[in-house]
């Protein structure tokens, strides 16, 4: 198997673990969970073996101060994201959070545009109005006169936490954080992680924190933690290498792809025509943005 094939199959098999982890993650709720409890599980639990592989790796924790702030903020607006997406599935089935959540790379071209004067493309301009067609039909059902309506709340969760990504990837780009290993982005976005859904969660905010998981409940816990903070990321990495950022991008749209029909196998959730339209709409806007010769989404760091 040549290199290109090799790249091809790492991200693909990194996308379906990224795609297929929220599936494992919406079945501890009922194992004893909710999504709070399972953010701070999924970030501190990952966290030694991070610590251990950059002591191996001789990544050094030090930091300059302007690191040390830019890893502050993008760790946090991280931590929200996080947060946000893992309430939702307490709402909205799976595949429709994470098909909302999957807005944000047309959202990251228009911050590009907005915040760093780049031109808005004819293509990037029908990703836009793609990726909006297709949050649309997720709202057939939805009524936005109630705000408690658990439909509703679950769609802005997750419509919210795709916005707050695209400003994460945005600010990770900065030149400051560039330089910074992958591994220390990552363990910083974990740490924040694991501190903001501790003190969200101990204050009892989103159900409060929950840690009388079964037996069951803690062996899907450690298995999202694991493949989609080290497996997942390090097979993109390489995936990136063999493939290049457009190509990679372009395959990680079988993410989204993957959360649909894993909610519709395994939790029996809905999968309309409509619905379906929707899906199409929001991943042929990332393909549109991808191949249009754009920078490509930088992938979730945990």
């Amino acid at each position: 198997m040549d290199s290109v094939k090799k790249g091809v199959f790492f991200v693909i098999v990194a996308a379906v673990i990224f795609g297929s982890t929220p599936i494992l993650a919406r079945i501890t709720y009922d194992e004893g969970a909710n999504g709070v409890t399972m953010v701070f599980l999924r970030s501190a639990m990952v966290l030694p073996f991070l610590l251990i592989i950059m002591k191996i790796r001789k990544i050094p924790m030090t930091a300059s101060p302007a690191e040390m702030r830019d890893l502050f903020l993008t760790g946090l607006t991280f931590a929200v994201t996080i947060i946000m997406m893992y309430s939702s599935y307490s709402y909205i089935p799976v595949g429709e959070a994470m098909t909302l959540h999957f807005i944000y790379p047309p959202l990251v071209s228009l911050g590009c545009v907005l915040f760093y004067k780049e031109k808005l493309t004819k293509a990037v301009s029908v990703a836009l109005i793609l990726s909006f067609a297709g949050v649309c039909t997720f709202s057939e059902n939805m009524s936005f006169g109630n705000m408690k309506s658990g439909d509703t709340i679950g769609f802005l969760l997750a419509l919210a936490s795709g916005i707050a990504f695209a400003f994460y990837i945005i600010y990770v780009d900065k030149p400051s954080l560039r330089q910074v290993p992958t591994l220390k982005v990552t363990f910083s976005v974990c740490v924040m992680a694991a501190i903001c859904s501790g003190i969200y969660g101990g204050c009892g905010f989103g159900g409060g924190l929950s840690f009388g998981l079964s037996l069951k409940g803690w062996v899907y816990a450690w298995i999202v933690a694991l493949t989609a903070s080290l497996v997942a990321i390090a097979l993109l990495q390489l995936g990136i290498k063999y493939t290049g950022a457009t190509t990679a991008a372009i395959l990680s749209t079988v993410e989204p792809i993957t959360s649909v029909l894993c909610g519709a196998l395994f939790l029996g959730e809905s999968l309309s025509f409509l619905k379906i339209i929707g899906c199409a709409c929001i991943i042929a806007s990332v393909i549109i943005v991808a191949t249009a010769g754009k920078q490509g989404p930088a992938e979730m760091p945990a």
